[in-house]
């Protein structure tokens, strides 16, 4: 003997896919279920995290050393003592600030100091005795 639905129990299933609490369980479903996708799509193309750029210092002067610090976003201050000129350092950060301080070897000495994003000079100060360069985006 075949296990049949009666035409009663068949309308009872059909009534209840469109029972308005089902349809919106199934459409908040699917919206969790496009969220968490979204997400870790986000998350595999690299979004969600800041870009990192190359900050180029470059300090040059009259003076054989110089006395330079130097730092990107909030990060320590870094000092470099009697740096022989010319002088360059790169660091990739994200910070979106960068600056450096300088400080020639003689009192009289000229001095630069020049930061460098992309290839392009943003900052750039020569003068006698010290000089200062900073960025910020």
């Amino acid at each position: 003997m075949e296990n049949r639905n009666t035409p009663r129990q068949l309308e009872r299933a059909r009534d209840s896919s469109r029972n308005p609490l089902t349809r919106v369980i199934l459409i908040a479903a699917a919206a969790v279920v496009l969220v968490i996708a979204g997400v870790g799509i986000i998350f595999a193309v690299g979004g969600g995290e800041e870009d990192t750029v190359t900050y180029v210092y470059e300090v040059s002067g009259t003076a054989e050393t110089a006395h330079i610090s130097y730092n990107v976003g909030t990060d320590k201050l870094t000092e470099v003592p009697d740096a022989a000129l010319p002088w360059r350092q790169s660091i990739a950060d994200s910070a979106g600030w960068a600056g450096i301080r300088v400080k020639s070897g003689t009192d009289t000495g000229k001095i630069t100091c020049r930061i460098l994003l992309g290839g392009k000079v943003v900052d750039e100060e020569t003068a006698i005795g010290s000089a200062t360069c900073t960025y910020a985006d």
